[in-house]
């Protein structure tokens, strides 16, 4: 799940898109992100609200092939 919020005592907070981490988290859900995977998913979020869905489509369509 992405907190946004980046503590790392030496980089300055990133501010990520809300609507936008409201739909990663969809996909992941309770799972533990490590910062940098955090941190790294939190500046993804900065781009168009489609673009991140079409990511998410993807990735869904991973996980329902893994699941088969």
């Amino acid at each position: 799940m992405i907190r946004n919020i980046i503590d790392e005592n030496k980089c300055s907070e990133l501010k990520g898109n809300e609507k936008n981490i409201e739909l990663l988290n969809i996909l992941f859900g309770s799972i533990e992100l490590s910062p940098k995977e955090e941190r790294s998913l939190i500046w993804l979020s900065i781009i168009e609200t489609s673009t991140i869905k079409n990511i998410l489509s993807a990735f869904n369509k991973i996980k329902i092939c893994e699941a088969h």
